[in-house]
């Protein structure tokens, strides 16, 4: 076959997939059973970019008779579970996946499983997320705790909305739900909950903070070196100096000649007086103390 041919069909391929529409995407899943692997593989990854439209073609397609159109539509609706994980999945489409899981090629049937296990996470994940707005604090408190331990960042805003429960077990271990998942957009209400009126509540939120790092948690946990705590202070300055060499390498690189980046390095800086100055006044304390 000339390849002036093959170019062509995949020229078409990509027309198509610049129309949309149920025509097109009918073509594109016939497309799907070309005797041309590169024909094939066109018409899968524009089946993709089309996402969840072409979902129903999809189902159908797992039905063919044609090996290639079945392991390219599991394939398809794999990836459109995954990469679309908040549309609504039909009963259409889940027996279409449970009837692939029988197919007699493995990877129909692999990729058929690795959907249905996406749909059966974010069912579960869902369901957690709803158990936040429950009364009780208990079925809260669990669902937080589930949450922290899937670390998903898709859970961030509820486990942010979850600083402010009244209950102060569900503050604390969304706190820890979020030190776990460790994303930056984090640092700034946990560095709100340092102001919490629980003791307990602020130490997690400096734990928290140290974990996830930066310039901005660094700023929140010299800062929370002055809480009124004393265990409060002690996990700030643990924190501090738990902050890993790497995120201090990163944070105040050394330039030619020995010097540093002067707007990085007041962040180096800071620490080392903040903890140096938080030392001397621990040790007056102490000093007091004894006389």
């Amino acid at each position: 076959m000339a390849r002036e041919d093959i170019n062509a069909r995949i020229s078409a391929v990509k027309t198509l997939e610049m129309r949309g529409g149920r025509q097109s995407i009918n073509l594109l899943a016939e497309a799907l059973k070309d005797e041309r692997y590169e024909v094939r593989e066109a018409a899968y990854h524009a089946i993709c970019r089309l996402g969840y439209e072409a979902m129903p073609e999809m189902v159908q397609a797992l039905k063919d008779e044609s090996f290639y159109a079945r392991m390219y539509a599991a394939l398809a609706i794999s990836d459109m579970v995954i990469n679309e994980p908040d549309k609504k999945y039909g009963d259409d489409v889940i027996d279409a996946l449970a009837q692939a899981l029988l197919d007699k090629s493995i990877y129909v049937r692999r990729s058929a499983y690795d959907a249905l296990k996406v749909l059966e996470y974010n069912k579960v994940f869902k369901s957690l997320i709803g158990s936040l707005e429950s009364p009780d604090a208990g079925i809260r408190l669990e669902a937080i705790i589930a949450l922290g331990r899937i670390g998903d960042k898709r859970s961030m805003k509820a486990l942010i909305r979850a600083l402010y429960d009244e209950d102060v077990n569900v503050r604390k271990c969304a706190i820890i739900a979020l030190g776990r998942i460790r994303d930056k957009k984090a640092v700034s209400p946990l560095s709100g909950a340092l102001s919490d009126p629980d003791g307990g509540v602020r130490k997690e939120a400096v734990k928290a903070l140290g974990s996830i790092g930066g310039p901005r948690a660094v700023s929140s946990l010299i800062q929370a070196l002055k809480d009124m705590e004393p265990s409060v202070r002690d996990a700030a300055r643990e924190a501090l100096s738990r902050i890993n060499k790497s995120e201090m390498t990163r944070s105040c690189p050394t330039l030619k000649g020995g010097g540093r980046k002067p707007g990085i390095s007041r962040i180096c800086v800071a620490i080392e007086e903040a903890l140096s100055e938080y030392s001397k006044e621990r040790q007056a304390s102490l000093s007091s103390f004894n006389m």
